[in-house]
């Protein structure tokens, strides 16, 4: 399985944005798997590309602890990306070190050009973009842009307790078994055996996710979230 690094070489500032490019140079290659070096959650990944084509399931944000080594099943199905192809990376360093850290990354994947079918990993982001206030709830929607898929493990980043779940609904269908309100921290990266089945969701139907920011910043937080899925 080869193995392709992508680094920032520099410092990245708190709150300041880069743009990683890679390309292979030993023919087409299929990344399957993403890794974030030093501290995934001090990154958000705003976009992943293959020859300027989005690998995300719509335009969105994903926490980047989602890329840590420690995520079981985090294998998704990227594009093939040629030899004349470039890879890339977009992404926000959102850690506390004011003198930044550089962004270190490496993908797994195989020697191929296969191109995505059913079954394969696919992601989709599903965050509110703006800070959520102390108390303020938010419906945070998203919508696959690739196809139908299936989802089957949400992923919420930076510190899951914060929030609570009122909600989880697929074109407009309720994914719980009763209403009620759940823990976020029943989707952090660390929880053992968190794969639900949930509906399939169409091209022309919403995912939607409701949720309270319960944490203690006065300033709120950015709800940052993934859907990890497979296409049907």
């Amino acid at each position: 399985m080869p193995i392709f690094d992508m680094s920032s070489g520099t410092n990245i500032l708190p709150g300041q944005s880069v743009r990683v490019v890679g390309r292979p140079k030993h023919g087409a290659f299929r990344p399957n798997r993403l890794i974030i070096d030093g501290t995934p959650a001090d990154w958000i990944v705003n976009d992943i590309q293959i020859g300027g084509r989005s690998q995300l399931g719509e335009g969105g944000d994903v926490p980047g602890e989602m890329f840590s080594n420690t995520v079981a099943d985090s294998f998704v199905s990227f594009d093939a990306c040629q030899a004349d192809e470039d890879f890339t990376l977009l992404v926000t360093f959102v850690g506390s070190s004011e003198s930044g850290a550089p962004f270190v990354c490496g993908f797994l994947g195989t020697s191929t050009d296969t191109v995505n079918r059913p079954g394969d990993r696919v992601i989709l982001p599903m965050s509110s973009g703006v800070n959520i206030w102390p108390g303020q709830s938010a419906r945070v929607a998203g919508r696959p842009t690739h196809g139908a898929f299936r989802p089957d493990r949400l992923i919420i980043g930076g510190t899951p307790s914060d929030w609570i779940v009122h909600g989880i609904q697929i074109g407009g269908r309720s994914q719980f078994s009763q209403p009620g309100d759940i823990p976020g921290k029943m989707f952090a990266t660390t929880v053992v055996d968190s794969f639900v089945s949930f509906d399939a969701c169409q091209v022309d139907e919403d995912f939607v996710v409701s949720v309270t920011f319960a944490g203690s910043s006065e300033a709120g937080e950015p709800f940052i979230c993934a859907v990890l899925g497979t296409a049907v």
